[in-house]
């Protein structure tokens, strides 16, 4: 008795799934970073706020730069601002059909949307108290500082896509009496790279990187750097985590970062008198190559593999 001819389910199943990829949202290539720190300020070795006239001189200046690019196009900006109360929203930088507004920090799930790179940076507070009436008259306690920053990266097509966005503090200052001084605060960081289960073609990649420091100089030879790494290090009272890391993927699948916690750190002992620099570095950086066969290529092959399972099935029973 003859077998009657029919599809193979297997092939049946590996057409159909051809054709669903060629518009599964799956296929796509994400990166975001999202750096954010709260009620920052500069302490004694007791907690409390510094005031302005615990210095015999103190100027802060701060600024800001970030750049978008897609495929080729990109788009940067830049501020610096000294003037107090300090506040400084970058306009966000973006290029692309992204769906997300200004000052965004959200942190995104591991599904990419549509093409677009964007950044954005934002700061306000002030870290001591303006008491000295004659400066800012009326600027009353200190709020701490808030400083923002994001990059994130989307494809959903080959390309190529990345981010950069900073966000600097530079004060200089000279202290009447010999004391130490304190750093504190709260930070949220946030990394994701993800690449769908179609981006399997090597060299498709997501990278997101988060970098944070604070560098304390002196005309005295003073030099000392708080970078967090999770490791108490001299002078460190709190570092639970790190800001200085990344994470990245060059396979399909995700890969996240997060870190929530409070942080503070002691100064060597400063002398009166002397001009110390306190330079502060807050950097998001984000990258997302992708190289897959596009939807229609793959569309095409799905209709071929059904196609063929006809013909084949034909022969069969024109044989017969």
């Amino acid at each position: 008795m003859n077998k009657k001819p029919g599809f193979s389910p297997r092939l049946i199943a590996m057409a159909l799934a051809l054709g669903a990829a060629a518009s599964n949202a799956n296929a796509g290539v994400l990166a975001q970073g999202v750096l954010e720190i709260k009620n920052f300020f500069l302490t004694d070795t007791a907690g409390t706020p510094l005031k302005e006239s615990d210095f015999a001189a103190f100027v802060a200046n701060h600024n800001t730069d970030a750049f978008a690019k897609l495929n080729g196009v990109t788009v940067s900006d830049s501020r610096s601002d000294n003037v107090y109360p300090y506040t400084m929203d970058l306009p966000q930088q973006s290029v692309g059909a992204n769906p997300y507004g200004e000052n965004d920090y959200t942190h995104r799930p591991p599904i990419y949307s549509t093409n677009y790179a964007r950044t954005d940076t934002f700061l306000s507070g002030n870290s001591i108290n303006y008491d000295k009436s004659d400066t800012f008259p009326g600027s009353g306690s200190a709020t701490g500082v808030t400083a923002q920053v994001v990059g994130e990266v989307s494809l959903n097509t080959t390309g190529e896509a990345t981010t950069q966005a900073n966000l600097g503090l530079q004060a200089d200052f000279v202290l009447p009496t010999t004391r130490k001084i304190r750093l504190q605060f709260d930070a949220d960081d946030y990394l994701l790279a993800f690449l769908g289960p179609l981006a399997k073609v090597p060299g498709s990649t997501a990278f997101a990187s988060s970098s944070w420091s604070a560098a304390l100089t002196g005309d005295d030879g003073t030099s000392y750097t708080f970078a967090p790494n999770g490791v108490l290090d001299a002078g460190e009272l709190l570092d639970p985590c790190s800001l200085n890391t990344s994470r990245s993927r060059l396979i399909n699948g995700v890969s996240t970062y997060s870190c929530i916690g409070s942080f503070a750190v002691e100064s060597p002992t400063l002398t009166a008198g002397v001009l110390y620099q306190l330079a502060i570095r807050h950097t998001i950086s984000t990258d997302a190559d992708k190289l897959v066969p596009e939807p229609g290529t793959l569309a095409l092959l799905g209709a071929g593999l059904v196609a063929g399972m006809f013909g084949a099935t034909r022969r069969r029973r024109e044989q017969a």
